[in-house]
């Protein structure tokens, strides 16, 4: 999905959040919650 990458990279590259949805998702390329504690937990540096 669109914005995916930048919802990621954004937490890497300076910005203190990023939004995630608790159920469905509202905007392109929004992650779950889940899916991004794991996508965080992965922590590529």
């Amino acid at each position: 999905d669109s914005g995916r990458i930048s919802r990621v990279l954004c937490l890497y590259l300076g910005s203190p959040y990023t939004y995630v949805s608790l159920g469905k998702p509202v905007a392109p390329g929004q992650f779950s919650l889940d899916e991004m504690k794991k996508i965080i937990s992965l922590n590529v540096d």
